[in-house]
């Protein structure tokens, strides 16, 4: 009984494991999402004041939304299309990788 009891245990901890590491992505999928839209504002030519107002008009303009408009807006503006959505799409890998990373370290 022990050892059925202790199996069965052993098999929620890895269903609610599996369960935290998928919140976990998709959190990170929002988070690279915000990163994407901010990026892309950017290389639109969007002035920085204005995506700020956007944000916190939202209630959006949150510790993470700073950083990463922050960051978006140290990045070089490109004039070519190709080179605007490779410059999108690394910077928005760059804050999914981040935000995984953030969580493997915390466990």
């Amino acid at each position: 009984m022990k050892k059925i009891i202790g199996i069965s245990l052993l098999a929620l901890s890895g269903m609610a494991s599996a369960v935290a590491v998928a919140q976990e992505r998709t959190h990170c999928q929002t988070m690279a999402q915000a990163a994407n839209a901010v990026m892309m504002e950017r290389q639109k030519g969007t002035p920085k004041h204005q995506v700020v107002q956007t944000l916190k008009n939202e209630n959006a303009y949150t510790g993470y939304a700073k950083a990463v408009v922050e960051d978006a807006y140290e990045q070089p503006f490109f004039s070519s299309a190709e080179y605007k959505m490779k410059r999108v799409i690394q910077f928005t890998n760059k804050a999914y990788k981040l935000c995984l990373t953030t969580f493997n370290q915390s466990r």
